[in-house]
């Protein structure tokens, strides 16, 4: 690239023959030589310094192009690498479209007693499903049940179709989360028609419990048990006057459970108290809410509490968790089908 000195230093030559030689009549030959040497001097420093400042003006552009084509490098081999794992990823699918494909021809029986092949979300639910993606060794293998991990064991050495390849042995306890609870209340109570709250926290592994509205929050679908106990004193009742106090459970605002104490004649005394239970084994959903309220009759009666006494417990834990819902899947496959 031409320099910018080998085309300004022309014309600044011209422009100062024009200023010598229009100042020709006024000056000296010895002044005008002065004032040319002076303004050449002048014109060579302005030269110089535009000369630096384009050159460093052009590096600069040359750092920020080199710093672009860098990061588009870059970016190009980031995903050509993307490219490359959803190609394999595909691939992969693929292959086992084609394996379920092959398997498929079995019917799918809600009843029946083997497990069919389904392959939820990539997870083999027989020893079908392992054999057809290449298990080869004879031995035991987890599989996906219709609600839980069950272990099976595979003899490879059989058929497809036959019986024998698959001999179901148990489930196993899995559970995603720990979940149970114990609270306890230090105070009398009696109002009707709201969860009973509690005061006293010792167990709430998961968090599904709160103690100060007393309900329980199903943080999984599964099988729950809960247990409430508590003592229950009567006021002074008439001769014959019949007392009731109960303590149900409720499940999403539908009871589920009643424990119910009846009293003739009943008399105040701190030393006279009922006990009243209640257990229960619930099948809840995620998110399904569980609690006790009380009920009682005409005369008044309340659960017996003191700050350290603790007579009345409620508390309960995750039986089983149903980490798959096979059956809806089936079920939706034959809908598919028919």
């Amino acid at each position: 690239m031409a320099r910018p000195s080998s085309i300004l230093i022309p014309i600044g030559i011209l422009m100062l023959t024009w200023s010598t030689c229009s100042t020709a009549a006024a000056l000296s030959l010895e002044d005008r030589f002065q004032q040319f040497q002076e303004d050449y001097i002048q014109f060579k420093k302005t030269v110089n310094e535009k000369e630096v400042t384009i050159e460093a003006e052009q590096k600069a552009k040359d750092q920020q192009n080199s710093k672009f084509r860098e990061s588009l490098v870059n970016k190009i081999n980031e995903l050509e690498g993307k490219v490359a794992i959803l190609e394999s990823q595909l691939h992969q699918q693929d292959q086992q479209t084609a394996a379920i494909s092959s398997i498929n021809a079995i019917p799918i029986d809600v009843n029946d007693t083997k497990h069919q092949s389904r392959f939820i979300n990539e997870m083999p639910s027989s020893c079908r499903d392992l054999k057809v993606i290449g298990h080869t060794l004879n031995g035991l293998y987890s599989i996906i049940g219709l609600q839980a991990v069950e272990t099976v064991y595979c003899n490879f050495n059989k058929q497809l179709d036959d019986p024998d390849l698959e001999n179901w042995i148990g489930y196993q306890d899995l559970k995603t989360r720990s979940t149970y609870f114990h609270v306890q209340k230090t105070e009398k109570f009696s109002t009707v028609d709201i969860p009973i709250p509690f005061e006293r926290l010792l167990l709430n592994k998961g968090g599904a419990m709160n103690l100060e509205t007393g309900i329980f929050t199903a943080p999984v679908t599964g099988t729950y048990f809960f247990s409430f106990n508590g003592v229950v004193q009567f006021e002074l009742t008439s001769a014959g006057e019949l007392s009731e106090f109960a303590v149900r459970l409720y499940r999403n605002n539908q009871e589920v459970g009643r424990s119910q104490i009846n009293e003739v004649n009943a008399i105040t005394n701190i030393n006279y108290l009922m006990p009243i239970t209640l257990q229960s084994t619930l099948k809840l959903k995620a998110a399904d809410k569980v609690w006790v309220q009380v009920n009682r009759g005409p005369v008044y009666g309340y659960l017996f509490d003191y700050a350290d006494t603790y007579s009345t417990n409620f508390n309960g834990w995750l039986l089983e968790e149903e980490i798959f819902d096979i059956e809806n899947v089936v079920h939706a496959q034959l809908d598919s089908k028919y």
